[in-house]
């Protein structure tokens, strides 16, 4: 297991915050996420970083680790930030803001002018957990505190701290062994590649919800002070996944994508605060905008997917199992009501995710293989 102490990083890091003025706004979170993978030599400066500020900000910062081409990648979350940042590794944004990344070594000035701006709204994540089927039900409140307008957008993400592994893949590859790099908390004592029994994972990206920009159109174009909305997202844990290390991350997104607010909570806390009943859930916004039906299900050889595409927008299905591997992907240009079959018979019996894109939204369902 692997101990690295923030020790010369940290030292620095704190000795140049001393100059710093931190003035949080009330209720302001801000949510980094950062570009990551364990061939990538550079990355252990991203880890180093993200943990210093989490426990430096541990009420205002929210760490992602969005793996890539490695046992914790995410599809959807990787080709994501992908297409926001590009693929320099281990570079991040600070909610989103701009379009091209920032070096892990640069983040907390960037975090101390972001979390001085007012949030738009409050955010509040409750839950219900049920430990035999391993489903998680989130609801979170949104309570306007500032007038606006337009298309705002919300997003459930999951990360779970603690991950190890046995295999090579979670070997991490380390530019820093030997310090001819100079200090890096700790890796710099470490051989390149630290081996997979010395490394754990914390802030590892494991789902997001509905999509990397969120789900859209779920509140009116006018919003006023003090209106207040709940709205619900539905996740399976993979039995892989350690329930007691997870964390629900609810995101806000303005019209122009950038993140105004987040709050984050583990599984404990979030059922503490109680679930909030939802007079629509994001399923249903996406089921009746996307017309998306899966079938059958369960099935063991060929299922549909049928489609209602009136307005030619570029279609895509991807499938993913529950360790977030993508196992099929294919782009279709088709118009009008179809059926698409899709066949599974080379896929390993269990639990899959049908992820849906017609244009710019996106529809996920659960498919049983027998």
């Amino acid at each position: 297991m692997r101990k690295i102490l923030l020790t010369g990083v940290g030292i620095i890091l704190c000795t140049s915050l001393i100059s710093q003025n931190f003035n949080p706004a009330l209720g302001k979170v801000v949510l980094g996420e950062e570009q990551t993978g364990t061939w990538c030599g550079n990355c252990p400066r991203g880890t180093v970083y993200m943990d210093y500020m989490s426990n430096t900000y541990p009420d205002h910062w929210i760490a992602v680790a969005i793996h890539s081409s490695d046992p914790m990648e995410n599809v959807i979350y990787k080709d994501g930030l992908n297409d926001l940042i590009g693929g320099m590794y281990p570079l991040m944004t600070v909610n989103r803001s701009g379009y091209w990344g920032i070096d892990p070594t640069d983040v907390e000035a960037d975090f101390l002018d972001e979390v001085e701006n007012p949030p738009v709204a409050f955010l509040t994540n409750g839950a219900l957990y049920n430990v035999s089927s391993r489903q998680l039900e989130v609801s979170v409140t949104v309570d306007f505190q500032m007038a606006t307008s337009g298309n705002w957008k919300l997003g459930v993400i999951l990360t779970e701290d603690g991950v190890t592994g046995t295999t090579s893949g979670y070997d991490q590859s380390n530019y820093y062994s030997g310090g001819g790099q100079g200090v890096m908390g700790g890796f710099e004592l470490l051989s390149d590649p630290v081996p997979a029994s010395e490394m754990v994972y914390n802030h590892v990206a494991r789902m997001i919800s509905p999509s990397f920009e969120g789900a859209d159109n779920l509140f009116p174009t006018t919003l006023n002070i003090g209106e207040s909305f709940n709205v619900c997202f539905s996740f399976s844990l993979p039995i892989e996944w350690d329930e007691n290390n997870i964390h629900i991350i609810s995101f806000l997104a303005d019209p122009s994508g950038d993140v105004d607010n987040a709050a984050q909570e583990s599984i404990a806390t979030a059922v503490a605060n109680g679930f909030t009943s939802c007079s629509v859930g994001v399923e249903e916004k996406l089921t009746k905008k996307l017309n998306f039906s899966l079938f059958p299900n369960p099935t063991n050889g060929v299922t549909y997917i049928e489609i209602i595409n009136n307005e030619h927008k570029d279609v895509n299905v991807s499938i993913i199992d529950m360790t977030g591997k993508l196992v099929a992907n294919r782009e279709y240009d088709i118009t009008g009501t179809v059926q698409l079959p899709i066949n599974i018979s080379s896929l390993d019996k269990g639990i899959y995710f049908v992820t849906l894109r017609v244009g710019g939204s996106v529809k996920q369902q659960k498919l049983i293989v027998q």
